[in-house]
């Protein structure tokens, strides 16, 4: 045998071990856990690739949320960060949202959550919470301290504006007029107040409680349950998100399927049924309906004939081609929403017919 020999043998099992190695790595590779295309998803930071993401990485992830691509475990309205995406999230990435706020909202989403000023105004509308309004740098609740209006005007009006009591300015804080029970920040000096001083009514769950708190300041399931035995104030019930009382509670208010479908039962009030994201009443939106299949039946439901479903929503009977959201059903919506429309444009979504040739 020669001198070139046993090198060249080397040479044959050195590439027989990388071989044996590069295999072993793609076994791996294949049976990584879910964990690990989690991971791969994050890394991924491109809407096209994430998208295509199982043929061109052999990863499967949820979508693109508006910076990141989001993946199958994991992901949570706070990962969205593109409006458009945030309001059809349940139907692009089976992710569910109250909507957007300034930012992508989760069910169960406080006030102090919005971060835009036009949604705080329009909170109990767009997203069902009973906001005080604005306070110059964040979205206040009915119950929150005068302390957190940053802005001189609304300090100087809070009472007519925002129902929330204040003595002006002092520095860079507006000044409560009184120190209410709110402003206790410890389950425990509540507990004092209330038990011995009967100054406050109790612990609702994030803050002390007046005597006067409306139900809605309960953030508590349990407490809301047993609500006059606990603090002396009357609720009907849980809704999924907040305490109701029977003054002003209303279907809309329910943010839980399962307490919608037992309303009744469970709350005292005659709801008609579920609508995909919020609890129906008769005569209620037919926009508030995110389900296909209760959209089918909104006449049984709310009382209202629908067009059909146009992507995101429910189409009232007066609605036209830019408010369908998908391409299938806008190049279908003769057949299927009896709308002649001009064809899909990448930006601009449905057209009307008229818009086809401009």
């Amino acid at each position: 045998m020669s001198r070139a020999a046993p090198a060249a043998v080397g040479v044959v099992l050195l590439a027989c071990g990388q071989l044996a190695a590069a295999l072993r790595t793609q076994g791996q590779s294949k049976a990584a856990p879910s964990g690990s295309q989690d991971g791969r998803c994050l890394e991924i930071s491109d809407r096209e690739t994430c998208e295509n993401s199982r043929a061109r990485l052999n990863v499967t992830c949820r979508g693109w949320g508006g910076s990141a691509c989001l993946p199958r475990r994991g992901a949570k309205a706070e990962s969205i960060t593109d409006p458009a995406i945030c309001e059809q999230a349940l139907l692009l990435l089976g992710v569910e949202t109250l909507g957007w706020g300034g930012k992508c909202l989760a069910p169960g989403a406080a006030c102090g959550d919005i971060t835009s000023p036009h949604a705080c105004g329009d909170s109990k509308a767009r997203f069902g919470l009973t906001c005080a309004g604005w306070g110059g740098s964040s979205c206040l609740a009915p119950d929150d301290s005068a302390r957190l209006i940053t802005n001189k005007t609304i300090c100087e009006n809070s009472m007519a504006w925002l129902g929330i009591p204040s003595q002006g300015l002092l520095g860079l804080f507006c000044r409560p007029k009184f120190v209410p029970c709110a402003e206790i920040r410890t389950q425990q000096r509540c507990k004092e107040l209330a038990g011995k001083h009967k100054v406050c009514a109790g612990w609702g769950g994030h803050s002390c409680l007046e005597h006067s708190s409306p139900a809605r300041s309960i953030t508590s399931e349990s407490i809301c349950q047993s609500s006059t035995q606990f603090l002396g104030i009357p609720s009907i019930g849980w809704s999924g998100s907040a305490c109701l009382s029977a003054e002003d509670a209303s279907c809309h208010d329910i943010t839980d399927r399962e307490v919608c479908e037992q309303s009744a039962k469970r709350l005292g009030l005659k709801c008609a049924g579920w609508g995909g994201r919020a609890c129906l009443m008769r005569g209620s939106p037919l926009s508030m309906i995110r389900d296909p299949a209760a959209c089918k039946d909104s006449l049984a439901i709310t009382g209202t004939p629908s067009l059909g479903w146009g992507g995101s929503s429910c189409l009232e009977a007066n609605d036209g081609c830019a408010s369908i959201t998908s391409k299938k059903i806008c190049k279908d919506s003769r057949s299927r929403l009896g709308l002649t429309c001009g064809g899909w444009h990448r930006k601009l979504g449905c057209l009307e017919q008229e818009l086809m040739h401009h």
